[in-house]
């Protein structure tokens, strides 16, 4: 895993701090300060950023603990991994975009690196490496064997330990002057005497105090200052982004004025739509094979030829053609008829052994005359009818008479 860049956005006495160690040809970055210049504070943010902030933490005495963030770039096998670390219990680990990431996606980068391995092999401060050191020097304690021997690969610590005093001695000696320590120290103690010779007068350095307060306070206004402008921007690039929006929201309203009141669609629309377009697909696909076959009709006719016989019986066949339709219904009354006609020859037949036995059927026709002389019967008839009533008549007045001439 190598880290291309840490970003200290907000975090303990940091704000927007990005530390670049994207450089190829550098095999190892220092990062050195004063005390309280914030090296601490800083292994604390890369604890954070690549295991999670702790349930609590003292490092909110500038941003409140919501605005905590840190992030960066790491690197391994090729593939690169951006992404920040919020203060929060879910959902804290996000992406460049401010976007929620799986957690499962930083995996690969730590190689199965946790928190507590981190700080025994890389995350180790100051006090932890001073009593590391003196437990190695007397020989006890679990810190100094996990500091030194399992973290370096060592295999005896204890012979580690001897080669280094007999080092020690090569390298220093109480009371000596060859050695290279005592050589340092010596010149050590010259340094020094020098720095306090050269340094600075306390009215001076209390001058260069006040100043160095009065620019952090005007750095704090111009970072006041700076976040109030960078709010105005936003503002205005918001206000930049919606007027398009607003131009094209006043031309729909213009539209919708032309286009007068509208009806508010039904709640089967969607339903009626699909039904319409699957009935124009229906319709299309008919009218594509209509056309199909008014090519083959239209290829059918030129490949005919004119009858001329026909043609010219073209009044007697229109004829037919228009009595067509009476000859299907004729055709189709035809049975019924067929059994009225069969019901009527045998009431005929009926009927004429009535009025002439010694007629068949077949005879019929000798009634012919008969019929035609049917008005004639009919006014005879009558006739007789009046003549057989007159008759009674006067056979009544004749009784009567003889009654009247008895007395």
């Amino acid at each position: 895993m190598r880290i291309n860049r840490f970003e200290l956005t907000a975090f303990g006495p940091f704000t927007g701090m990005v530390l670049d160690f994207s450089a190829q040809d550098v095999g190892l970055h220092i990062l050195f300060g004063p005390n309280e210049a914030g090296k601490s504070s800083a292994l604390r943010a890369l604890k954070a950023w690549l295991f999670g902030f702790p349930e609590r933490t003292r490092d909110d005495f500038i941003h409140p603990r919501p605005k905590l963030l840190v992030g960066g770039e790491l690197s391994e096998g090729g593939k690169t991994l951006t992404f920040f670390r919020r203060k929060k219990r879910k959902g804290d680990l996000v992406d460049a975009d401010g976007e929620p990431m799986d957690p499962a996606l930083l995996v690969p980068f730590l190689g199965g690196l946790d928190l507590g391995l981190f700080e025994s092999m890389y995350g180790i401060d100051h006090d932890t490496l001073v009593r590391g050191g003196r437990e190695i020097l007397a020989r006890q304690g679990e810190l100094g064997e996990a500091l030194f021997s399992a973290g370096s690969g060592l295999g005896s610590l204890h012979q580690v330990l001897e080669a280094m005093e007999m080092e020690k001695k090569e390298l220093f000696l109480a009371g000596g002057r060859k050695p290279k320590i005592n050589q340092g120290l010596s010149l050590h103690n010259k340094l020094k005497k020098e720095i306090r010779e050269l340094s600075l007068a306390p009215e001076q350095w209390q001058e260069y105090a006040d100043r160095l307060a009065q620019i952090s306070r005007e750095l704090e206004e111009a970072t006041g200052k700076r976040l109030e402008l960078d709010r105005r921007r936003r503002h205005f690039e918001r206000l930049h982004r919606a007027v398009p929006l607003l131009a094209r929201r006043e031309r729909v309203r213009d539209q919708q004025k032309a286009l007068g009141p509208y009806h508010p669609l039904p709640a089967d629309f969607d339903k009626q739509r699909s039904a319409i377009q699957q009935e124009l697909r229906n319709g299309g696909q008919r009218l594509d094979q209509a056309r199909v076959r008014q090519q083959h009709i239209s290829a059918g006719l030129k490949q005919l030829k004119l009858h001329k016989t026909l043609i010219s019986r073209a009044a007697l066949i229109e004829e037919a053609f228009q009595h067509l339709g009476a000859y299907r219904k004729a055709k189709k009354d035809r049975p019924r008829l067929e059994g009225m006609r069969s019901v009527l020859l045998k009431e005929a037949d009926r009927l004429l052994r009535i009025t002439a036995p010694s007629l068949a059927l077949q005879q019929a026709e000798q009634l012919m005359h008969l019929i035609q002389e049917k008005r004639k019967i009919f006014t005879l008839t009558s006739r007789c009818n009046t003549l057989l009533q007159r008759q009674k008549d006067a056979q009544a007045r004749l009784v009567k008479a003889g009654i009247e001439l008895e007395k």
